[in-house]
């Protein structure tokens, strides 16, 4: 069995535990997949109850080490190799993560070609201390996305407690940590009775109903990423545009004009095609990545969000991973490879 590393991601905030009730909420608008359907590619058989069970050890230890409170991520690849990353919570923004197959993301995925890059992406919601900790995954717009428990594509899930996910080849359980025994009673020595402590899954499109209310997980329909690259505008029909992205360079320039749904859903910015602004002459600069920069509204904030760039987000002189965007602020792709900003309409 091999393992990687743990990559750790700070905050501050607190969790639920894992017999409480948890909610997760699938987001499918807009998938460039088409409707939900069953996977069609060949994959290996994956279960999850089994995986849990083999590999009770690890997750365990790493709930029960995990200092912060947060989102702990445990892949299980091919070849039964490991890997970890923990997502603390913050109290004045969210925190995110990178998944996928380069070397920079935050949970590195290396046992599958077929899995892109940059995959997913992991995002912590701003605590609430009156509430669980939700956090979302959303797909990066890739060819394959990934599925659930159903083997259903997705294109995005927000939960507020344990679930799992299929990407590629690997097992993706995803649970929450924190070190309040209040909240967080000690998990029994047997993986199979660990496996009893984890709430049912139900995939339910009614946005109704809560967990609370149903006594289990549930998945309801919400707008994800969808294959909007059209890089004058990305306003809905009936919308009003909330703002307009500018991009500048020695290349040249554009500017986007975004609406609500485009921002709820993010845009990705880069020099990949599958990015809202791919190909085109301003982000040609070799130094900008493929996939450089998620922008996207959570809890009714706008961030940017570095998508394990090789050259980095840059604030001034100084290199940030998440950071929120206002009005007229403006952030660079690389030193000095290009500028982001974003801007009102009038």
């Amino acid at each position: 069995m091999k393992t990687a590393q743990m990559r750790s991601m700070s905050g501050e905030g607190t969790t639920m535990s894992l017999d409480e009730k948890t909610a997760i909420f699938s987001t499918n608008l807009g998938s460039k997949l088409g409707r939900l359907g069953e996977v069609t590619m060949s994959r290996r058989e994956l279960d999850f109850h089994k995986l849990f069970v083999e590999h009770y050890g690890v997750i365990r230890d790493f709930r029960e080490e995990a200092d912060s409170p947060g989102v702990a991520f445990l892949a299980v690849g091919p070849d039964e190799e490991e890997a970890t990353a923990l997502l603390s919570a913050k109290q004045d923004g969210i925190n995110a993560a990178i998944i996928g197959r380069h070397s920079l993301a935050d949970l590195f995925l290396s046992g599958d070609p077929s899995l892109s890059l940059r995959h997913l992406a992991a995002v912590v919601y701003p605590m609430d201390e009156r509430k669980s900790v939700r956090f979302r995954l959303l797909d990066l717009k890739t060819p394959t996305a990934f599925v659930d428990e159903n083997g259903l594509n997705l294109n995005a899930v927000e939960a507020e407690g344990m679930m799992m996910v299929r990407c590629g080849d690997y097992a993706i359980f995803a649970f929450p940590t924190g070190k309040d025994r209040a909240l967080w009673p000690p998990w029994p020595d047997d993986g199979e009775a660990g496996w009893r402590t984890i709430p049912d899954r139900h995939y339910n499109a009614d946005s109704g109903l809560s967990s609370r209310e149903h006594g289990g997980t549930l998945i309801h329909s919400m707008p994800g990423p969808g294959p909007l690259f059209a890089h004058k505008s990305l306003v809905a029909d009936n919308e009003e545009p909330r703002g307009k992205l500018a991009v500048t360079s020695a290349d040249g320039e554009i500017s986007i004009v975004v609406g609500e749904r485009a921002l709820r859903k993010g845009v990705l910015v880069g020099r990949y095609k599958r990015c809202d602004t791919g190909r085109v002459p301003v982000l040609a600069n070799c130094h900008i990545s493929r996939i450089h920069v998620l922008v996207i509204e959570i809890a009714g904030r706008l961030y940017a969000i570095d998508t394990a760039s090789k050259n980095g987000l840059w604030l001034g002189e100084t290199e940030v991973k998440v950071y929120p965007l206002t009005f007229h602020q403006k952030l660079t792709l690389g030193r000095n490879c290009a500028s982001m900003e974003w801007l009102p309409i009038h």
